[in-house]
């Protein structure tokens, strides 16, 4: 399955249910992805969103959603980051 901006768009605003149940979610999935990359993948890639009409352009999505996404993203990797941590503890 190919995942679309606007689909990982929506499982961030959907990823509160899931990310708390335990279960990985598609975004958490993508997020994790990038930080096999690079750790500073997401760092740079949210210093992009400064420029709010040329993503909303860009990856076809509304400008309202646009300043929203790097909060986003932050979270989802807070819940990794902790997932992580706790996982070394066990």
């Amino acid at each position: 399955m190919r995942l679309s901006f606007d689909s990982m768009l929506e499982q961030l605003e959907k990823k509160d249910i899931l990310m708390d149940s335990g279960e990985d979610t598609k975004a958490s999935q993508v997020v994790q992805a990038g930080l096999n990359i690079s750790s500073e993948f997401w760092d740079n890639f949210k210093t992009l969103f400064a420029n709010v009409d040329g993503i909303a352009e860009l990856f076809d999505i509304p400008r309202e959603k646009v300043p929203n996404i790097p909060a986003k993203i932050q979270e989802i990797m807070n819940k990794i980051d902790s997932k992580n941590k706790k996982e070394k503890f066990i």
